[in-house]
Order: C-alpha cells, then structure tokens, then sequence
C-alpha cells in the first residue's frame, strides 16, 4: 500500500522534489509538529487581526465555470458520501478511481499516478484523509475536484502533473499537520486557493515550476512551524499570498526567481515578527 509523505527542506530544489515523488515518509511531519511556545503565542496574537480574502476572489470552485476550459463545471457531490475507506489507496487505474464513490473519509494516505486521470471529479465527495495526499504524473489540468476536502492529516505534495495549469480550491483547510509541496509542475501558471489554511506544521515548498507566474494563494497562513522554499521559479512575478505570514520556524529561502522584483521576497521574508532561522533571496530581480 502507500507509504506515509513528508518534506524537508532544504536550498537544493531537486532533492525536495525526488523526495516527494519517490520516497515519502509521513513519520519525520509528525516528529516535527509545533512545539515552540514563542511561534504559537504569535497565533494566537495574530487570528484575530488577520482579515481573509475573499475565497470568490481566488477560490473558482465557487463559481460554474471551469477558469482552466470557460466550460460550465457543475462538479459536486450528488449525494452527501458516508462510507470510510480503511487503509492507504493507490490511484493507478480507472478501476481504482472507482472505489471512491460513496466515500467521505479516507483513513490513510492516498496517492494518485495515474496519466489517465484528466480531473479528480471521482474526488469530489472525499471530506478527510487521515494521511498524505501525494499527487503526479496525472494528466489533470486543474484540481477542482478536491474542492471538499476538510482535513489532511499528513502532507499535500502536487508534483510533475505534465498539463496542470492551475492551482485552486483547499479552502475548507484550516490547519494541516504536515507539509505542501508543489514542484516541477510544467505548465503551470497560478496557485490559488489555500485561503483558510492558517499554519503548516513543517514546510512549505514552491519549486522548480518554470511557467509559474502567480502565486496568490495562502492569503490566511500565519505561521509556518518550518521552512519556507520558493525557488528557481523562472516567470514567477507575483508573490501577494504570502504576505499574511508572520512567523516561520526555520529558513526562509526565495531565491532563483530571475523575473520577480527582490521586493516581493523582502515582504516575505523581511515582514516576519517571529523568526528562528536564516534566509536566502539571491537570484530574484534587483532594480525594481
């Protein structure tokens, strides 16, 4: 069955993204988990001055039209789900895509591989997943089809999904214990969504997405009990989602984003109240 997921990070960009694709290990998240009495006071100083942008703004499953095709997208669960699925779920096959119908929790981790997975509808009733959620190698060009899900009681790695365009949804998120991780993603240009996500217990990891222009999700996350990594990025411009964050427990690391203006990092890393480690912001654009 699946093995557990997990991150750690580091400046080199390649080995974050191996990691995630051919080796995941949940138990060094848990191991990791907010234990820093300083990074959790920032919280709870911080929730209720921070306002939420409006998930309409950046959230487009909330709207009938598939932003990615301008077609209608009418995808929702037809039936409210109640069965639970025990244990950790490969998605490999058309038949395995199956064996998620009527089912609103997932007890483990669940990884998806499949080329022949073009939309994550078959996910759409999912709720919760005890585990990780590992996505690559799909063919899907957005993940609306998660738009349900709640909790994640591991980490979420999307990486090498040759035709994903657009990162949306995962609003219903408030807290997740592990990490995010988005890299090597080809074609893609946007991340979005993430808006109730107010901590990241590790890491989280932006790498390695040569089309990557826009990066406005994250807009509710105050703190990130790890690192943060938003790296050799080449056509990245516009950093605006995380300029909510106020407390990061290790490296803050923006760097090898040649088009984006060295003031977009400085209002990430720079901005910080609450900040245990070092940073790097070489490579992004000087003179703007």
């Amino acid at each position: 069955m699946v093995g557990t997921s997990g991150c750690t990070t580091d400046d080199s960009n390649d080995e974050g993204a191996d990691t995630q694709s051919t080796n995941p290990s949940g138990d060094d998240d848990a191991s990791e988990t907010g234990t820093d009495d300083s990074v959790s006071s920032t919280v709870g100083e911080s929730d209720s001055g921070t306002s939420q942008t409006d998930a309409s703004d950046s959230d487009p499953t909330t709207d009938t039209e598939d932003p990615t095709t301008g077609t209608m997208n009418p995808i929702d669960c037809e039936t409210p789900a109640t069965e639970t699925f025990t244990g950790n779920l490969y998605i490999d096959s058309e038949e395995d895509m199956m064996l998620l119908a009527g089912i609103r929790e997932i007890t483990g981790d669940i990884q998806i591989f499949d080329p022949g997975v073009t939309s994550f509808d078959f996910m759409v009733c999912v709720e919760e997943i005890g585990g990780n959620l590992q996505i690559f190698n799909t063919s899907a060009t957005d993940v609306a089809g998660l738009k349900n899900l709640t909790a994640v009681g591991g980490s979420i790695s999307i990486s090498e999904n040759p035709n994903l365009e657009w990162i949306y949804g995962l609003s219903g998120l408030a807290e997740l214990p592990g990490s995010v991780v988005i890299t090597a993603n080809p074609v893609l240009t946007r991340i979005s969504g993430f808006d109730g996500l107010q901590q990241i217990m590790t890491s989280l990891v932006i790498d390695e997405n040569p089309t990557l222009t826009t990066v406005d999700a994250f807009s509710g996350l105050i703190v990130l009990y790890d690192d943060l990594s938003v790296s050799f990025n080449p056509a990245l411009t516009d950093l605006s989602g995380l300029s909510g964050l106020m407390a990061l427990g290790d490296q803050c690391v923006i760097k090898g984003n040649e088009n984006m203006c060295i003031s977009e990092a400085e209002a990430v890393c720079g901005d910080l109240k609450q900040w245990d480690g070092e940073g790097d912001t070489t490579g992004n654009k000087n003179g703007c």
